[in-house]
């Protein structure tokens, strides 16, 4: 850890969840264990309980889990889960829970030893490697060469500002999956597409421009610069009907997603 308090901190922490008898673990997650944390920079945890807490919590509303620190601007954010659902990630977590893990420390423990679990949490997902990389770039496919001119030809602010996002969006987790490295959240995107070793030149720099001042130009230019930079396992009229089948007609097979509810 690079600072002290956040290492008293963290001891405050354990020694408190220890007096606890409905907390089972804890397991540090965020900047602190990345070693990338400001001063005055949270700790994010996962708090580990068993099933009956966790459905008490769960019906009372009461999943999230805070506590204070003593540091100016510190404060303990964490998030409520069993051990199966910590199993269930290391299954078939998504790439932002996955990378949550991406380091952790567990700082508490009851129930033996997580450490090889939350190794386990941290891995990029292989078999979904190349179906990802078809998703992520018929998605910005669709984005640059569609949504986005129209929305720019028409005037429709809301529909340039998503096509846009999504652009940026599907064409950085294309990139991250090529290199295998997990997507951790919107506000990481950018940083974590900078720091992969292989992608197109002027690529980021691409997204920044795109982000700023969006033109059917830069749309173009952002997606020659992905589509030419590997073989991405889908091309033409496959990469419309791809989108449709993602965009437009998951509720057939499983519940939507909140943005198509």
């Amino acid at each position: 850890m690079q600072y002290e308090h956040h290492r008293e901190a963290v001891e405050v922490l354990a020694r408190q969840v220890a007096e606890d008898p409905t907390i089972d673990a804890v397991i540090l997650t965020g900047s602190v264990p990345r070693g990338t944390a400001r001063p005055d920079s949270d700790l994010d945890c996962y708090v580990v309980v068993d099933p009956a807490e966790y459905e008490r919590r769960q019906a009372a509303g009461d999943l999230a889990w805070m506590a204070g620190c003593e540091y100016p601007g510190g404060y303990v954010d964490g998030k409520v889960v069993t051990l199966e659902i910590l199993e269930a990630a290391a299954e078939r977590g998504s790439e932002p829970t996955r990378a949550s893990f991406s380091p952790a420390s567990v700082v508490y423990s009851r129930i033996g030893d997580l450490t090889p679990l939350v190794a386990r949490i941290a891995v990029y997902p292989e078999a979904n490697r190349a179906e990802n990389m078809k998703d992520f770039f018929s998605a910005a496919c669709l984005n640059a060469t569609y949504f986005g001119p129209q929305a720019l030809q028409s005037g429709n602010a809301f529909l340039a500002t998503h096509a846009v996002a999504m652009t940026v969006l599907y064409s950085g987790r294309a990139v991250l999956a090529h290199n295998r490295i997990l997507y951790p959240c919107p506000k990481q995107l950018m940083a974590a597409v900078a720091a992969v070793p292989e992608r197109p030149e002027g690529f980021v720099e691409g997204m920044e421009q795109l982000l700023a001042e969006p033109t059917t130009e830069l749309f173009a230019t952002h997606l020659e610069r992905l589509g030419g930079f590997c073989d991405w396992g889908i091309s033409g009229m496959e990469v419309l009907t791809r989108f449709m089948e993602l965009d437009e007609w998951t509720w057939r097979t499983r519940e939507p997603e909140l943005a198509q509810r």
